[in-house]
């Protein structure tokens, strides 16, 4: 016998149960999905967990975490995939504490998630520090190599530096754009002689990220960022949105480029990257700007974490394929033991019976919400009551 449930045992059960008063199909279908839903919510399953293995730049930033799975309720356990530092443990935080101690520049293992337009995320910050390597400061057009405003295939003009506003260094540089220069839909900066710069252990993992000032998002399209050996021979990845995935805005904007995504242009030596290149595009109908800025642009090196969640996913059919609701196929199964079987009933029972008599349900609501206590207490510690927080702690494995 299986030990997960489907969806006919439950179904045949309420109808026993509620004899000839059961509601149609489709509100018995309803009612337990709701039951499944309000277990789900408050109670820790060990069956509806999930593992995925997520590459993270664990500086604090948020991380989006649609990104790496669909279907995350809440995080269970989040440890660094190699187990040479698996005793450290990260402390969960409010948002605000979390924050104010990146502002102070401590290195402390804990973590914070957080929602922001209806988006979770979450944000982790470690005592072992980052591994990362500056490609280009950009407070200089000659300090290392010269950056270049390519006027005569693109929009890119008027290249020199101004005052930064965002990181803790004394200039950036800026350009503007001159639609009508080339009307080929771009613009483009670059540097061809710069120090060159070894990546090699970055191949196909590292993530590229800088801020940039965009006076304006109207009929803009996206950002390119080329780095390689010369302008023929490079990496090339594109964005069309933040390193969190909200949409770029007039001002500024924090943006990350993935080197597993990139595409390769002849053979570049990715150990000894000399060649930088910024491109903006646009459609025909962008105006001319002035003052984009480019800030510092860094080179990070993720860390392969090990992800433990709670699903949102309550059944999957029989083939696998996960479903957030129950449907009637009776091969799909229940992400849930059998042994929550009357529980499930119990919960249902108390949504059905109102609906199949009305106000004449009190005593048949009243001994189905004793049957569920019953139940809790026979399951017991076998399902650790859970908060729709996370939990608060978190333990981590270095990879070290």
């Amino acid at each position: 016998m299986s030990q997960l449930l489907n969806y006919a045992e439950l179904d045949q059960a309420i109808q026993r149960r509620m004899s000839n008063q059961a509601p149609d199909s489709d509100v018995r279908l309803e009612a337990i999905n709701d039951a499944l839903n309000n277990i789900q919510t408050e109670y820790d399953i060990e069956s509806v967990k999930r593992e995925i293995v997520a590459n993270m730049v664990l500086d604090g930033r948020p991380i989006n975490l649609d990104n790496i799975a669909s279907d995350i309720k809440n995080i269970a356990d989040l440890r660094y995939l190699a187990p040479s530092k698996h005793d450290a443990e990260f402390t969960f935080r409010d948002d605000d504490e979390f924050v104010v101690h990146i502002g102070q520049g401590l290195k402390l293992d804990e973590y914070t998630v957080v929602y922001n337009d209806g988006v979770q995320y979450i944000k982790v910050n470690s005592s072992l520090g980052l591994k990362s390597k500056q490609l280009h400061g950009m407070t200089s057009l000659t300090n290392n190599g010269s950056w270049t405003a390519d006027t005569a295939n693109s929009d890119a003009k008027a290249l020199s530096t101004t005052e930064v506003t965002v990181l803790e260094q004394s200039e950036a540089i800026r350009f503007d754009i001159d639609v009508s220069q080339s009307a080929n839909d771009y613009a483009l900066i670059y540097n061809a002689d710069m120090a060159s710069v070894d990546l090699s252990s970055y191949v196909n993992l590292g993530r590229v990220k800088f801020w940039i000032y965009l006076p304006s998002v109207t009929d803009f399209t996206s950002i390119s960022l080329r780095w390689g050996s010369s302008s023929s021979a490079y990496w090339e990845d594109t964005v069309t949105a933040q390193a969190n995935g909200s949409a770029l805005i007039a001002g500024w904007n924090y943006v990350e480029f993935n080197w597993e995504n990139a595409t390769k242009t002849s053979t570049p030596d990715e150990s000894a990257i000399d060649y930088l290149a910024i491109k903006l595009n646009y459609t025909g109908s962008f105006t001319d700007q002035t003052k984009v800025v480019i800030e510092k642009i860094e080179m990070f090196l993720p860390t392969p974490m090990k992800l433990v969640y709670n699903t949102y996913y309550l059944a999957k059919d029989a083939d696998g394929t996960f479903q957030e609701e129950m449907d009637t196929d009776t091969d799909d199964k229940l992400l849930i033991p059998r042994r929550y079987k009357e529980l499930i009933i119990a919960k249902a029972l108390q949504i059905l019976w109102p609906i199949a008599i009305g106000d004449d349900s009190v005593v048949e609501v009243a001994k189905a919400r004793n049957k569920e206590k019953a139940e809790l207490r026979k399951l017991g510690l076998d399902i650790g009551k859970k908060i729709k927080t996370p939990t608060k702690k978190i333990k981590l494995h270095s990879e070290l």
